[in-house]
């Protein structure tokens, strides 16, 4: 049986669970990484090391067909509101904005979602963190 740590183990589940995943809490990874790690360089967590400092952001698209969504480390650390184009190789655009308060969530390593613009009749859950 392969083991796996629990950050593999947060995103397979995020990855299945879709939008239901929202309420999920993000924890560190076996390697003791992510939000509460001391740093002393006084960031926004209070000296602590912020998670997308450690972690890139990452995301989940549910239900998605070629969406394409990237936010970067420079993105998280600026913590503006901030809107991306998700379309991808989808014959089709949608978008999603991050807002400042996401940002700060995610700093301190906990998953957010939100929703996409709905384009061609649907919008897409978007799962966005620092693990």
């Amino acid at each position: 049986m392969k083991m796996i740590n629990r950050t593999e183990f947060l995103r397979t589940a995020l990855a299945l669970a879709g939008a239901g995943a929202a309420g999920m809490a993000a924890c560190s990874n076996d390697n003791g990484y992510g939000g509460g790690q001391p740093s002393g360089s006084g960031g926004a967590t209070g000296g602590l090391t912020n998670a997308c400092d450690t972690h890139a952001p990452t995301d989940t698209i549910a239900a998605n067909h070629g969406h394409v969504l990237t936010v970067t480390a420079a993105d998280a650390a600026a913590g503006a509101d901030k809107t991306y184009d998700i379309m991808g190789s989808a014959s089709h655009t949608h978008s999603v904005t991050i807002t400042a308060a996401m940002f700060a969530a995610m700093e301190t390593g906990t998953v957010t979602t939100t929703t996409s613009t709905t384009n061609a009749g649907h919008a897409h859950d978007i799962t966005v963190m620092c693990v």
